[in-house]
């Protein structure tokens, strides 16, 4: 994505059709998977103006809508009428409009499809986005002891208990907590509310921090030019010290800010960095936000003060009134790209709504995507570079260690002695395996069965908290068998280490020594990602097992040692971008370590100790890794240097997705566009579809949208295949 590609406008008219007798035809905009607007017939008496909510019939529903424009009577057929407007303070400004007919263009998507996508599901249901009182809350000293609470209460209450600053409602929701907790812990007696003494008229809470050489020249880049800039810093280099002093002088100038970042658990911790540091509403917006929280989000963002949101990626379809500045933390990371729906990059739409708001656009990495780095030198970002770690700290070294081959141990014994020499020294592990539950295969020994799942082509995990046969692909579950279900034998037997394993492991090898494990399942209760990084920061020493949750953008100042686990099978993947995403987690990784008083390591265990790759990096620098990517990237004319698509479908019945491919084969060939397939998807059946996948290459965009413009009129000329699920797929980041 280049800012010279922004799009052209969808025209919004300003006002609708008046018929002469008091009514209006307009053009509404409905949120289903329709891939146009429909006109209906508004009797209200209150003029509507695109960008206002309404409830329109359509069929026998009565769903969602949004004003485009005015409408025109064809006489064809029968006007409806338009039910209501749904909320009389909230309207979505004309340049999200236009961002939302501008995805559905560029992603290929009914433009319904992204508007459902862009409503919180509140609004879709037709309940307003209202302004609620927004009190302080606390825990009653005098509460009755005899009163019990339910788990989910006590959560919250803990959580109050251990803040730091007042708790308002709106913290609560953003913190992932429904307001019906709330109701039921005050109708208890357990909590309440208070008059919160009012934030000081001052926009700082706290003084921003001096800035070194390095960041004082972003700075000053930043503040001079328009950008969009890519600030590419070493881990630990203070880039979010830069976000935060760009985001106050935007702020100062009454505009709001919008925090991108890639993950909810990264959330809590910029929360409470940006509550520290500014004296108004920061408010979280992501998919475990309460709904109430979530149009508490909506209606602020709506309003014309100024406003921090930090949020995951779909936050870039919030109605910001007077956007300043959107911060996109660890841009290269996967978790910006939907892969289901309306397949969107939130970090190319912040891009070009940066560009329709005049925004500041802020990308920043330590690990920057090709795609980034490409639009740097060909001069489309401005680059900024922090070199250094602050305090001077020093970069962590890293180390390649042989697999074990020989023994059955999670990890090799000189692995064991690294972790063991610097929990003595008084130093924190933290071990990357990104792999959860006990072992991946469950196999017999007897007659070579293995546990597969019966909807998808891939092994099932065991796990044991709790136990259960699980897949990794459709969360399909099994109880684990007691003997084989082919043969009989009770030689059955796990292969491979998962995250569960390796607890078990080291806490038997460190018994005297805390172990924490971080992945998805050990943190679905609210706050027990961030209580488990509680835990740390006391400094003692400690073991943290994680997956990719815990790569990047934490700060552990206590971690000393790093040691990553299982990464080989990136080495020989089929996907070219494998390289990359390899390099930029274990670079992540590494950066964990060495951020308090005590160097940091890299241990890296590896079956290849001699790979090229690997000895790369310990040697090389990752801009010296990507620039050598990106090379390679030219030479075979492959994203970003060339431009790709995919075309997805899936059905129960092999022979009919088959069919539909092979209906498509005629309209494929291209002198401009290359394609290979139609073949399987990687794993070819999941959750009981079989899937097929096409994939599309081009040296220019507008050949690829021409392409895939004519693919999507064939298929709208197809009969018969109404249950074939197809998508489309734009700059697609995987190979499945």
């Amino acid at each position: 994505m280049q800012p010279s590609e922004a799009v052209n406008k969808h025209p919004v008219s300003p006002t609708g059709f008046d018929t002469g007798m008091g009514e209006q035809i307009v053009d509404v905009l409905v949120a289903t998977k329709f891939g146009k607007s429909l006109c209906y017939l508004n009797k209200t008496g209150q003029a509507l103006e695109p960008g206002e909510l309404v409830r329109v019939p359509l069929g026998k529903q009565v769903i969602t809508g949004i004003i485009i424009g005015e409408g025109v009577d064809s006489g064809d057929f029968k006007l409806r009428e338009i039910k209501g407007r749904i909320d009389d303070t909230c309207k979505i400004p004309a340049e999200l409009l236009e961002l939302i007919f501008w995805t559905a263009r560029y992603y290929h998507s009914p433009v319904g499809q992204v508007l459902s996508t862009a409503l919180p599901k509140s609004l879709l249901d037709g309940k307003p986005a209202k302004a609620q009182a927004n009190p302080a809350w606390r825990v009653c000293d005098n509460s009755d002891p005899r009163i019990k609470s339910t788990p989910k209460q006590q959560q919250l209450l803990d959580w109050l208990a251990n803040r730091e600053i007042a708790s308002t409602t709106q913290d609560i929701l953003a913190a992932g907590f429904g307001r019906h907790l709330l109701k039921a812990l005050r109708d208890k007696g357990l909590v309440q509310a208070f008059s919160q003494t009012p934030k000081s008229t001052e926009l700082t809470a706290q003084p921003a921090l001096s800035p070194g050489p390095e960041q004082s020249r972003a700075l000053n880049s930043i503040q001079n030019h328009d950008g969009p800039f890519l600030l590419q810093g070493v881990t630990g280099s203070g880039k979010t010290e830069v976000y935060l002093q760009v985001a106050q002088q935007i702020l100062e100038a009454g505009k709001q800010v919008l925090f991108l970042v890639p993950e909810i658990g990264l959330i809590t911790q910029m929360l409470e960095r940006l509550n520290a540091r500014f004296n108004l509403p920061i408010l979280g917006y992501h998919s475990a936000t309460s709904e109430s929280g979530k149009v508490a989000c909506w209606h602020q963002s709506a309003g014309s003060q100024p406003v921090v949101v930090v949020g995951t990626r779909s936050s870039i379809f919030l109605p910001f009134s007077n956007l300043g500045l959107i911060v996109i933390d660890e841009e290269q990371d996967l978790s910006y790209k939907q892969f289901e729906g309306v397949r969107y990059n939130a970090r190319d739409l912040a891009l070009i709504r940066a560009q329709k708001t005049g925004a500041k656009l802020i990308l920043g990495s330590a690990t920057p995507s090709l795609e980034s780095l490409y639009n740097c030198e060909r001069g489309h970002y401005q680059l900024l570079k922090l070199n250094e770690r602050a305090g001077k700290k020093s970069m962590p070294s890293w180390r390649l260690v042989q697999a074990n081959t020989t023994t059955s141990m999670p990890v090799s014994s000189q692995v064991l002695k690294h972790i063991d020499h610097e929990l003595s020294q008084g130093g924190q592990v933290l071990i990357f395996l990104n792999r959860r539950g006990y072992a991946p295969k469950l196999v017999c020994t007897n007659c070579a069965w293995s546990a597969m799942c019966l909807a998808c082509d891939s092994q099932m995990c065991i796990h044991q908290q709790p136990s259960a046969l699980v897949c990794h692909r459709c969360d399909g579950r099994l109880s684990v068998p007691k003997t084989c279900p082919c043969c009989g034998s009770e030689k059955l037997e796990t292969r491979g280490v998962g995250t569960e394993q390796l607890e078990l492991f080291l806490g038997n090898s460190f018994p005297q020594i805390p172990c924490l494990r971080i992945d998805r399942d050990s943190t679905q209760r609210k706050n027990a990602f961030s209580e488990k990084l509680d835990q740390l920061k006391s400094g003692t020493p400690a073991l943290l097992i994680g997956t990719q949750m815990i790569t990047k953008g934490h700060h552990l100042p206590g971690i000393s040692l790093v040691v990553a686990l299982g990464t080989d099978s990136a080495l020989f993947s089929h996907d070219f971008r494998a390289i990359e995403h390899l390099t930029q987690s274990l670079t992540q990784v590494a950066g964990r370590s060495g951020r308090g008083e005590r160097a940091g390591q890299i241990l890296v265990e590896t079956s290849q100790p001699d790979h090229p790759l690997l000895e790369q990096l310990c040697k090389d620098s990752y801009e010296q890794i990507s620039r050598k990517l990106l090379e390679s990237r030219k030479r075979y004319n492959l994203p970003p240097a060339g431009h790709s698509a995919a075309l997805h479908a899936s059905s129960i019945d092999l022979r009919a997705v088959n069919q539909f491919m092979s209906e498509l084969e005629h309209c494929l060939q291209s002198a401009t566009v290359q394609h290979i397939g139609p073949m399987p998807s990687i794993i070819e059946r999941k959750a009981g579809r079989y899937r097929y996948q096409i994939r599309f290459f081009a040296k220019t965009r507008s050949e690829l949208h021409a392409a895939m413009a004519k693919l999507e009129n064939r298929i709208a000329q197809l009969k018969g295949f109404s249950k074939i699920r197809w998508a489309i797929d734009i700059d697609p980041l995987t190979m499945d």
